[in-house]
Formats: C-alpha cells, sequence, structure tokens
C-alpha cells in the first residue's frame, strides 16, 4: 500500500520582500516518481533545496516519512537522500572510495556499499577513479551516494542536464528500478519534457512560485474521444500535400503539422475518409489515433513557458 513519504503543506518562502515560494501545498507517495515542472525562476530548485534542508522556508511546514522538518530535522533527514545542481565527487578516487567515505560517516557496512553498487549498475567499474567516468556514470555514482543511508525520499534537481541517449535511458530505468520495485520516493525535476512523459507517475507544474496543477501522466496522455465517439486523428501519406486538398474538397477540417496530418472525425467514418484517399490514388502508410502529450499541457497551463 502507497505511503506519503513527501508532504508540503502551505509552504512560502521569501527573499527579503520578494516571495519565490508561495503557499506551496502537495504530497508523493512511496514507490512513485514525481516530475516536478516549471519555467526557469518558477522555483523548483528553491522547493528542492528546502525539502533537502538546505534552506529554510518561511512559513508551513515539510514533513519526510511523518518527521517534520521544524521539529524533528534530524530523524526527517534520516529518511532522505539527494543531488542539487552539480554532484560533487572525488575524482581522484575511485567510486569506491568515495562510497566508503560517506559510509564511514554515516556508519554503513560494506554489505550495504555492495548493494548499491549493485543497484546503480557500477559493478564493473566500482575500481576506477572517478576522472574516467563518463558523465552518465557520474551521475549514477551521485545517486549512489544518495542512496547510501536507504533513504526513503529520493530528491533529484535535473538529473539529466548533459547526458546523452543512452546515458538518460540507463538513468530512466535506476529510477524506475527504485521506486516501482524498491518502494523508494522519488522527486525530480527535469526540462525534458518527453524524457518526464516516459519516467514520471505524476507532475506537478509550478509557475512563479504557485502550484497550478498535479496530474497523473496517465490521465494527461490518454486519449480523450469528443463527443459521439469523435476523436483527431494522424494521418501520414504518400503525398500529404495532395491529401489535404482532396480531403477539404469533400468538407474535411485538416490541420497540417508538415510530417502528418490531422482530421476530427466519428470512428464510423474512418472508412469513407481513407476509401475516399485510396480512390485518388494516395497511399496511407499511417492512420492511428492522436494521443494528448506532457508537452502540450505544459504549453497549456503555463502560456507556452519552458525556459525564461
Amino acid at each position: 500500500m502507497e505511503k506519503v513519504v513527501l508532504e508540503i503543506k502551505n509552504v512560502s518562502k521569501s527573499f527579503g520582500r520578494t516571495k519565490i515560494i508561495d503557499n506551496l501545498t502537495f504530497s508523493v507517495n512511496s514507490g512513485e516518481i514525481f516530475g516536478f515542472l516549471g519555467p526557469n525562476g518558477a522555483g523548483k530548485t528553491t522547493t528542492m533545496k528546502m525539502v533537502l534542508g538546505l534552506i529554510p522556508f518561511s512559513d508551513g511546514d515539510i514533513c519526510i516519512n511523518g518527521y517534520s522538518i521544524k521539529k524533528d530535522f534530524e530523524k526527517a533527514m534520516q529518511n532522505v537522500g539527494g543531488i542539487v545542481e552539480n554532484p560533487d565527487l572525488y575524482e581522484y578516487m575511485t567510486g569506491y572510495e568515495n562510497l566508503k567515505l560517506v559510509a564511514r560517516i554515516y556508519k554503513v557496512d560494506k554489505k550495504r556499499i555492495d548493494e548499491i553498487v549493485d543497484i546503480v549498475g557500477l559493478k564493473e567499474k566500482i575500481k576506477l577513479k572517478v576522472k574516467k567516468y563518463s558523465l552518465g556514470m557520474k551521475q549514477r555514482m551521485s545517486v549512489a551516494l544518495a542512496l547510501i543511508r536507504n533513504p526513503k525520499l529520493l530528491v533529484l534537481d535535473e538529473p539529466t542536464n548533459g547526458l546523452d541517449p543512452v546515458a538518460i535511458h540507463e538513468l530512466r530505468d535506476l529510477l524506475k528500478d527504485l521506486a516501482h520495485n524498491r518502494g523508494v520516493c522519488v522527486f525530480v525535476s527535469s526540462h525534458l519534457l518527453s524524457e518526464v512523459e516516459l519516467m514520471c507517475d505524476r507532475v506537478g507544474i509550478l509557475d512563479k512560485g504557485r502550484l497550478i496543477k498535479i496530474e497523473g501522466l496517465k490521465n494527461i496522455t490518454e486519449i480523450k474521444d469528443k463527443n459521439d465517439n469523435e476523436a483527431i486523428y494522424k494521418i501520414i501519406t504518400s503525398d500529404n500535400k495532395k491529401a489535404k486538398d482532396i480531403l477539404v474538397n469533400n468538407g474535411y477540417e485538416v490541420n497540417d503539422k508538415k510530417e502528418a496530418l490531422e482530421v476530427s472525425i466519428k470512428k464510423d467514418k474512418i472508412d469513407l475518409l481513407i476509401n475516399i484517399m485510396l480512390s485518388n490514388g494516395i497511399t496511407v502508410y499511417e492512420f492511428s489515433i492522436k494521443k494528448a502529450t506532457l508537452e502540450e499541457e505544459y504549453l497549456n497551463v503555463t502560456g507556452g513557458k519552458i525556459n525564461e
């Protein structure tokens, strides 16, 4: 059964007279990956620093695994691990030596170190000096350090920045394993909306310090039929320009998306539409129902702001 691990309750943060975070309230459960989205300057990193106890909040409270940061700071921090901004690693040391150093501070035994090395997939490279690691390996090494104390909550600020597609894929699989198979609550921010769509279970969208939407990814990307089973279909043909002209002449409203056409029709009219194109010498390569995307939802609720 899912358990609330991170609870942010009416939290505000001001720097001088400027309010950066305004009455923020939401919770994140065990076993889920929660994506934290918003334009630059929205307050994502500030929120994550407050969750990690790196900066104080002005009002409200944050609880981690049931412990209040205000009232039980040490107990709350025992349940969280995180990476904010650039990970700090001793590059002249091996990966294993980096882990041993942190493990000694927290009195963690060798068995836990070996378990973490296996979890993050660095078993073959752990005895190499960190300076020889790729950026993706360094990021997984940073996650390993954050996992030393077996935290209930893992906080990651822009973990895919600068990573190549293979490294992003590896990190995504790692975070999914931690959340879905090991019950860790993963709280992650990212500007790569396509990656968030592949990785996260829910997202929260922040703008100017205010939470403007929380939604499950399945709810955002599910197919939404219009009334009378009408939906938008994506069509790719042997000649999209000619196909568009033919469909418009037959009374269809067509949206040209360059690589594909989009047409809103009822399900029982699909055969007629395809037959019209075939009878005019147009080959249909793809005909599929169009799903909503996280990017479309994000642009809609933020007014088109991704990076500002």
